[in-house]
């Protein structure tokens, strides 16, 4: 599994599907080896897919995070999915696939959650763009979740999301 947790890094179009294998290595069912069947099929069927970096073809220095959240992805414990892309002029440079580390209690707080992790990405990815003295427009983070939009746009929490100020300040 090493070997597939190696290509994420060239190919973000496999993260989700090793992140979702690589939890089932030491017990492993006919289900899985179907999956991972399936995953060498699609690799040699794309072989030619690869990570392509161009100029950028536009002025400003954008840097835009897509992010996303399942609700709830495994049934026996709950935990959803983050999902997320970073590009800076147009080009991927940070994905990742990862299990959330607590329970959501509704999808809007999956996707909130799903944010937090992404802005952490972001912010890290934005200061070491700033260290290669890069001049960034402000970036732009898209979610598809408008109720979570609205929570991490408030400078204060309503009574029913005050838990998510403590954990995600």
């Amino acid at each position: 599994m090493v070997i597939f947790l190696i290509l994420t890094h060239t190919r973000p179009d496999i993260s989700y599907t090793v992140n979702a294998l690589s939890r089932h290595t030491a017990h492993p069912t006919n289900k899985h080896w179907v999956a991972l069947k399936h995953l060498l099929q699609y690799l040699k069927g794309s072989i030619s897919l690869c990570l392509h970096y161009q100029k950028a073809i536009f002025e400003g220095h954008e840097v835009i995070e897509w992010g996303d959240a399942d609700y709830p992805n495994d049934e026996m414990e709950r935990k959803s999915i983050t999902g997320n892309l970073i590009t800076y002029c147009g080009n991927p440079v940070s994905w990742l696939s990862k299990r959330q580390s607590v329970v959501a209690q509704s999808t809007t707080e999956a996707e909130f959650m799903s944010m937090n992790i992404c802005a952490k990405q972001l912010r890290w990815i934005t200061y070491l763009l700033q260290e290669f003295n890069q001049k960034l427009t402000p970036p732009i983070i898209c979610n598809d979740n408008s109720g979570a939009m609205i929570i991490s746009s408030q400078a204060s929490l309503k009574p029913n999301t005050k838990h998510l100020e403590i954990q995600y300040q």
